[in-house]
């Protein structure tokens, strides 16, 4: 297995020429990734962003980080839409999370998006970082809606695990071709890995009582 030597997690604050790089070496992968299936080298990468090699090195150790740290920019946007919708209230929240399921698995299921392009070179590394940042993104919905603000730290931190690194075990395994389903499908079968009390949104103190 390929191990992450640096931390590949997208950095809040970035000046705006390292946010720059970034943009543009990621814009380079995904490009290179949907060409030549996920065999990218630095050198590919530097070449069609229009940078030195120094410039790949001074943001990331490997391509896989940069890969990763793809991913986790694309998973964001879905996060922050679904944060959004349940602070609108503009529809239900399981309606809102179905829904965020569905948006993640038309993101990663995009031939472009680098989490094939990390499947294809590790498998183990590309499940292990999908479900650790949808483990990550879960945590801080515990955190930012308020009817889960009388979770346990346990509690979260459990919950978060199992929601994140099945949803993950199941989606990679469905983008190898080892789960035959449709899309809508699959969609119905990962809502169904996830707890009704996170489904729903429902006030944790009372699910929490009942144990």
């Amino acid at each position: 297995m390929t191990e992450v030597e640096h931390d590949a997690t997208p950095r809040r604050g970035l000046d705006p020429r390292a946010a720059e790089t970034r943009r543009r070496l990621v814009e380079a992968f995904v490009a290179l990734s949907a060409a030549h299936a996920g065999n990218v080298t630095v050198p590919q990468i530097v070449a069609r962003a229009r940078l030195h090699r120094s410039s790949f090195y001074a943001h990331f150790g490997t391509v896989d980080e940069l890969a990763l740290y793809a991913i986790d920019r694309n998973l964001d946007q879905v996060h922050t839409e679904n944060l959004g919708r349940h602070n609108r209230r503009t529809m239900p929240a399981r309606a809102s999370n179905t829904l965020v399921i569905a948006e993640i698995l038309d993101r990663v299921s995009d031939p472009a998006n680098p989490l094939m392009a990390v499947l294809a070179r590790d498998r183990a590394l590309g499940e292990q970082a999908l479900g650790a940042q949808l483990s990550s993104r879960v945590l801080d919905y515990y955190a930012q809606v308020s009817s889960f603000g009388g979770l346990t730290p346990l509690t979260r931190s459990a919950s978060a695990e199992y929601v994140g690194h099945g949803l993950a075990a199941v989606i990679c395994g469905w983008l190898l071709g080892e789960v035959s389903m449709t899309r809508a499908e699959l969609v119905d079968w990962l809502a169904l890995l996830v707890p009704d009390w996170v489904m729903t949104a429902v006030p944790v103190t009372s699910v929490e009582s009942r144990g």
